[in-house]
């Protein structure tokens, strides 16, 4: 997640976020700072691409 946040300039975190909006689930964030609402915001907008996508759902089942 490190490196697919790395090439598109977000975090881990808002890589997790962007997995979980594009998998049609709305994760619960806590906001108690606005950098958590830009956090959000910027998570909405990152675009997985379908190797990526792929890279998490096999990560998503090795932990299940």
């Amino acid at each position: 997640m490190y490196e697919i946040g790395y090439s598109k300039n977000a975090s881990v975190a808002q890589v997790a976020m962007a997995w979980a909006i594009l998998k049609n689930t709305l994760p619960i964030i806590g906001v108690t700072k606005v950098e958590h609402i830009e956090d959000a915001i910027h998570a909405a907008e990152i675009t997985l691409s379908r190797n990526e996508r792929r890279e998490r759902q096999a990560l998503a089942k090795r932990q299940a």
